[in-house]
């Protein structure tokens, strides 16, 4: 059940008093918090969540992004970090490259880019909502090292068998989405997702500028006509109440709340927030509150503002979903209709990763990427303690760069590697266990690993990396060259074409290739 258990005192007098004030908009009062757990608004301390009628500096925060060390396995043996399904930054990636520019080198998430493209892990067996493989192999960059690629398989759920959808859109329609790639693309997008609805899911519509407003009331999936119908009628112009919009798209999606279903705003916005609580800490307090009683947040970005990029990440890792930069209408088509299953069906809470090195063989490690998502080792075992959603279908592809010590014996253990996850709704977690050996180490390494390192070599170009060692461009286009595969909807070939632009770019073309 998707709902958190707590939510079980709820009286159906709540529900019943909350049908009877929603349905007339004018009763909402942006200004003031719903108490979700007993019923009532709060409003007028210091610690309400809104600043009405005023634009509240933002809070500063560096967007950098600090690399993790290198770390000694005879110091500290153990690493933590929740799972990232987010791929926004090889969106932009994409959009910079075809405009023939950098992308900013703090929008290069190496775990983003890697987990951007599936790979073919196996499908989990018995009850479990995903499986786990790993692949022990010379790291490509540095000869002295292994590198350790552990993937993690969502279970396929046929999204005509998946539970039904109360999903509110929650539409950006402020001044600063004027445009033909912001608001036209974001009605397009999710005009995709409308048409995979069934007569058993809902689809509700605020929006917000100034003020936010509901323009369409929870309807019936199959009421495809009337849905598109008030999105295309959509017009931008005005500030951007952001808070006010996620609140009141919220207290709908409770309204309509389906106790058997999947629950779930979908944000579509540029970023740019001007009116109402604009610091990131009070926007992320509106959206973990909601998380808390089940429902998910997913964020789709429109425009090239990719400093707001940072926040919406923030959100929607808070708010139990997950962010896509939306660049072109292919990449819509992907998020909202060939995978929509795993952009909207989760499938486990929580997860997180844990590595156990064996310290008598192993000198030091270091995990490439997830730089936002490093967890303290304490906080495994916490189920207090937030970590990534997975979706149904979904993979997570991480890296971790091994320096052994001089002598081990090919039959020891490398590490142990656990996974902790609740079940969706629930409040207590399960444990995987697993151990990983030496003699798992292979000089022919699959070719998901070969992509995938390809990818992470680049992205240590990119950034021009301390730990990018020996790395070379024209020796990881040769690898994405060689391990391009199947690929069905062309988007490992569009990668390659991509690098292959970039190295001009970077100045660093020297010869041509076979493929382009």
């Amino acid at each position: 059940m998707i709902m958190k258990r707590r939510l079980y005192i709820l009286p159906l007098i709540v529900l019943m008093f909350l049908s009877g004030c929603m349905s007339d908009e004018a009763n909402y009062d942006p200004t003031e918090e719903y108490d979700y757990l007993y019923g009532g608004y709060e409003t007028g301390d210091e610690t309400s969540v809104y600043t009405s009628g005023k634009t509240v500096t933002t809070e500063s925060n560096s967007n950098s992004i600090i690399e993790n060390p290198i770390v000694s396995a005879l110091t500290e043996d153990t690493s933590t970090f929740s799972i990232d399904v987010d791929t926004a930054s090889y969106s932009l990636f994409r959009k910079f490259v075809s405009f023939g520019t950098m992308p900013p080198v703090d929008s290069i998430r190496t775990e983003e880019m890697v987990n951007y493209f599936d790979y073919d892990y196996d499908q989990p067996t018995g009850d479990r909502p995903f499986a786990i493989e790993t692949v022990l192999a010379d790291c490509p960059w540095n000869s002295n090292n292994d590198l350790l690629m552990i993937g993690i398989q969502g279970k396929n759920i046929e999204y005509e068998e998946a539970p039904s959808n109360n999903i509110v859109f929650l539409i950006d329609v402020s001044g600063s989405m004027r445009s033909t790639n912001k608001l036209d693309m974001a009605k397009q997008s999710l005009a995709l997702l409308v048409n995979n609805m069934r007569e058993q899911d809902h689809i509700s519509i605020v929006t917000y500028a100034g003020t936010a407003e509901v323009v369409l009331a929870p309807t019936a999936g199959d009421q495809t006509e009337t849905i598109l119908s008030a999105l295309d009628g959509l017009v931008a112009g005005g500030g951007t109440n952001g808070s006010g919009g996620i609140e009141l798209a919220y207290d709908l999606a409770y309204q309509n709340f389906d106790f058997e279903g999947n629950n779930r705003v979908v944000m579509a916005t540029d970023g740019d927030f001007n009116v109402g609580t604009t610091s990131s800490s009070g926007l992320i307090r509106i959206v973990k509150e909601k998380a808390e009683i089940g429902i998910y947040l997913t964020i789709l970005a429109f425009g090239q503002n990719h400093a707001a990029g940072y926040l919406m990440e923030e959100l929607s890792n808070d708010g139990q979903g997950n962010y896509y930069f939306i660049d072109t209408l292919n990449e819509a088509d992907k998020v909202l209709n060939h995978q929509i299953a795993s952009t909207i069906v989760p499938i486990a809470d929580d997860v997180k990763v844990q590595i156990e090195f064996n310290s008598d063989i192993i000198e030091s490690y270091r995990l490439v990427g997830y730089e936002n998502r490093v967890l303290n080792n304490d906080e495994f075992d916490d189920d207090n303690v937030d970590a990534g959603d997975l979706g149904a279908g979904h993979n997570v592809t991480a890296f971790y760069e091994i320096t052994y010590k001089t002598v081990i014996d090919s039959e020891d253990d490398l590490a142990v590697i656990r996974l902790r996850y609740k079940d969706v709704g629930e409040d207590e977690s399960k444990l995987i266990e697993g151990i990983i050996r030496i003699d798992d180490h292979t000089d022919t390494p699959s070719s998901d690993f070969m992509f995938a390192s390809a990818i992470v070599e680049i992205s240590l170009i990119m950034r021009n990396s301390e730990f990018k060692s020996n790395a070379d461009f024209d020796a990881s286009l040769i690898r994405l060259e060689d391990n391009i595969g199947e690929d069905p909807f062309g988007l490992r070939l569009e990668f390659y074409n991509l690098a292959f632009d970039l190295r001009h770019i970077m100045g660093l073309d020297q010869t041509e290739s076979s493929v382009h």
